[in-house]
């Protein structure tokens, strides 16, 4: 068994159920429990783990076997900032490049390293944007290794920062639902919305509906009252 201290860079259940990620100052670390049996814990949280440590795919991980191996030191710290590049196995980095293709839950990334796969889990609690093919973008997430090479794992909507012809988009919501808009460049006016105000009245439209019925009773009445058999029966 071994002992090492870590800030938390992904919570548990953001990424999966079972596991959830440190920094210890040096490399990135995930910290796995078959039972995803975790105490609280949030972005930033300064933990220290007990446990078995193994490789998997060659990420190392720490694999504990209650709730207790894991101990909250401090909470409400700071993540550190991402590393660059796909090397860092179980690391927070960031990549920039333009997207070469999105399909499902992949999109890859044409950088200045080569191409990189972004990945977006089933487990997220938001919906990831579909970006057009040649967006600039800046993808934050943690490298994890799979049997086609690392990918980058984002972790939130704000991990996604996109530009389309040079104008930056907003990506994600406060609902845990995910837009993607383009901001203008200068202020627009907002369509208006008719309400019932705006409607011509229906009061007045049952008004004239009457008065128009009436008027046609009125002739019709006249019509028959002026008639020669009318007259006649006099």
């Amino acid at each position: 068994r071994i002992e090492i201290e870590g800030v938390v860079s992904v919570p548990p259940g953001v990424l999966g159920r079972q596991f959830f990620y440190i920094w210890n100052g040096k490399a990135g670390m995930q910290i796995f429990s078959s039972q995803a049996m975790f105490p609280d814990l949030d972005y930033g949280d300064t933990v220290h783990v007990r446990g078995k440590k193994s490789t998997a795919q060659g990420e190392e991980k720490i694999n504990i076997s209650a709730m207790g191996d894991v101990e909250v030191v401090s909470a409400g710290g700071t993540v550190p900032d991402p590393l660059s590049g796909t090397h860092n196995l179980g690391a927070l980095t960031q990549i920039q490049g333009s997207v070469d293709e999105f399909i499902r839950q992949r999109m890859v990334v044409n950088t200045t390293i080569g191409t990189v796969t972004v990945f977006f889990p089933r487990q997220l609690d938001w919906d990831p944007p579909k970006l057009p093919v040649g967006t600039t973008t800046t993808v934050t997430g943690i490298v994890r290794n799979y049997s086609d090479g690392p990918r980058v794992l984002p972790r939130m909507p704000e991990d996604l920062q996109s530009q389309i012809s040079g104008k930056p988009m907003v990506l994600g919501a406060q609902d845990g639902t995910s837009r993607a808009t383009t901001l203008p460049t200068s202020p627009s006016k907002e369509p208006q919305l008719i309400t019932s105000k705006d409607r011509f009245p229906w009061w007045a439209i049952v008004t004239i509906l009457l008065l128009a019925s009436g008027y046609g009773g009125y002739m019709w009445w006249k019509k028959k009252r002026g008639s020669p058999s009318t007259l006649l029966g006099r």
